[in-house]
């Protein structure tokens, strides 16, 4: 991805980023606790088309996000 492109892609979803960067300063969960913040990347990942795996790996609100299903501009 190009400097531009990824310029673009910020500029567009500049509304969403700035939205659940609020949402997880207002939840203010400790570290290894941020159960909220999980769910609100998990929301917006799944609005974008991504299918998401929630896994432990040692760490509950641990999740992997795949972009297979999306469509990236």
């Amino acid at each position: 991805m190009d400097k531009q492109k990824l310029w673009n892609n910020t500029e567009e979803y500049s509304d969403t980023i700035i939205a659940i960067s609020d949402k997880i300063w207002e939840y203010s969960e400790l570290s290894m606790q941020e159960y909220k913040s999980t769910a609100a990347y998990i929301e917006a990942l799944k609005s974008e088309g991504f299918t998401v795996e929630k896994t432990s790996a040692g760490y509950p609100p641990h999740f992997q996000a795949h972009t297979e299903t999306a469509e990236l501009r």
